[in-house]
């Protein structure tokens, strides 16, 4: 992600809302990573942990949430990476879901990110394990392992999203999802290689 926030602005990168009983509207915040004043956070039903680094402006920043175990309705730990550095550790029993995620917004469809968003990864397994050195080139569905990066294979890719196509953002994982665009800003082939 760029960061193209002005000091004091808030801007969300990922959030999941979950539904209120009998109602079909997806509104609850069930949890979303954001920056705020610079700093990254992440919110689980108002619980807030919060890094100590403040993101440069207009700088490309790696961000890499991880969960442990991946298993549904369990307390988790979850880690936050910046730029490859572990900024955030918190357990929580809040899950994440491939339901109703929202990329660049929050989950009432505003806090709409300030910045531009390259080369996005959801997979089944947790791929950093530690401090790790920050990906030089575009993602792929496949990885081989590393110091502190664990390998990929194509099933274990539920979705990737590259800045490759100019007239809207595409999956390019196995599973092909359809990404449905909200707000005006123009897709972008700009990215931090």
């Amino acid at each position: 992600a760029q960061n193209g926030s002005a000091a004091g602005a808030k801007t969300t990168f990922m959030a999941k809302a979950a539904q209120l009983p009998g109602s079909t509207v997806n509104t609850v915040p069930n949890w979303f990573l954001f920056v705020e004043n610079g700093i990254i956070k992440i919110n689980f039903s108002g619980i807030q942990p919060v890094g100590t680094t403040v993101m440069k402006l207009n700088t490309w920043n790696h961000i890499a949430l991880t969960r442990a175990p991946t298993g549904v309705g369990t307390s988790s730990t979850y880690r936050i990476y910046l730029n490859g550095i572990l900024e955030i550790t918190t357990s929580q029993s809040e899950g994440i879901k491939n339901e109703n995620l929202k990329i660049g917004q929050n989950q009432n469809a505003s806090d709409f990110i300030q910045g531009y968003l390259s080369n996005y990864r959801i997979s089944k397994k947790i791929v950093y394990t530690g401090n790790f050195t920050v990906p030089s080139a575009p993602l792929q569905l496949t990885q081989l392992a590393s110091s502190n990066i664990d390998s990929l294979s194509a099933g274990d890719v539920n979705f990737l999203s590259l800045n490759t196509n100019v007239s809207s953002p595409v999956d390019s994982s196995t599973n092909a999802f359809t990404i449905t665009v909200t707000g005006t800003a123009p897709p972008s082939t700009l990215t931090p290689f």
